[in-house]
């Protein structure tokens, strides 16, 4: 995590005696941290990202801060989150072990996937969002797990984290993008040929939502009103039906076939495969054989 100090801007290692469980730069601006750390206590350091630390304790966790007042005193509950603006110093002491998330934005990534301009955070300690919390733990869920859903799902979930802050955490909540008239058939069509071209590739919906000109969450709920669903399941159940047709024209080895069209491995294009059509990749082979 970049800490650094708020006068001079050097960089300090304020998580140096933290136990790291995983980290990972899940797109580039966005980074995902999983640790526990033993007391802590920092003096006027900045993160120069959108910064939000989620308690993952079973308890309370109380920490100090110092605020223009003195000393104050803060409760995170459990699932709860302390949000901090980029560049916005804190001095904390926590006064024991607590094992923690963190999600760190750039702002020009919230930017570009927002459309929103010099978007700022609200300071916050204690903040029991239920959405943002899934979205977090989607997020830590799928670095666990080796990242199965691919960047296509990653860039997702992070648009609708970014979607969230913007709305529900920013100092001037934005006017919602009107979709009446949504996409232009222009732009559905060069979206869906880029689609198709790129169906094998790890593309991003910050990559589908150039084409139509448009921010990546902007492009997203147009794109789900005109389409019925969200751009990354539109990606997904073409995947799938690309797949169908090369087990049913063929005898690909179901882990070929995941490797050609950009499945992660055999399970994720299983998982897929069984969910969009009740059957698995074998099972429908066998049956098109007889």
């Amino acid at each position: 995590m970049p800490f650094r100090e708020a006068e001079t801007g050097v960089p300090v290692e304020a998580l140096a005696d933290a136990e790291m469980e995983m980290s990972a730069e899940v797109v580039p601006g966005a980074l995902v941290e999983v640790g526990s750390n033993p007391e802590w206590e920092t003096r006027d350091l900045v993160v120069p990202r959108h910064y939000l630390a989620l308690n993952l304790d079973p308890e309370p966790l109380e920490l100090e801060r110092r605020g223009a007042g003195g000393i104050v005193r803060e409760t995170l509950m459990p699932k709860s989150f302390w949000v901090n603006p980029p560049g916005r110093p804190f001095s904390h002491r926590v006064a024991r072990k607590n094992r923690f998330g963190l999600i760190a934005l750039k702002p020009d990534l919230v930017t570009r996937l927002t459309g929103r301009e010099e978007m700022e955070t609200m300071l916050a300690y204690g903040v029991a969002d239920p959405q943002l919390y899934h979205l977090t733990r989607a997020l830590i869920g799928e670095v666990r797990a080796g990242f199965p859903g691919g960047l296509v799902f990653m860039q997702s979930v992070v648009t609708a984290l970014a979607a969230h802050l913007v709305r529900n955490h920013g100092v001037e909540p934005p006017t919602r993008p009107s979709v009446q008239g949504g996409l232009t058939q222009q732009q559905t069509n060069r979206v869906i040929d880029f689609i198709e071209a790129r169906l094998v590739d790890d593309i991003t919906v910050e990559d589908i939502a150039a084409e139509a000109a448009l921010s990546a969450g902007h492009f997203s709920r147009l794109f789900k009103a005109k389409m019925g669903e969200t751009p990354y399941r539109y990606v997904m159940r073409r995947r799938v039906e690309r797949a169908r047709t090369l087990l049913d024209h063929g005898d690909r080895r179901v882990g070929e076939v995941a490797r050609r069209i950009g499945f992660s491995g055999t399970s994720h294009l299983t998982r897929q495969f069984k969910h969009h059509f009740g059957i698995t990749p074998s099972q429908f082979q066998q049956e098109a054989r007889r």
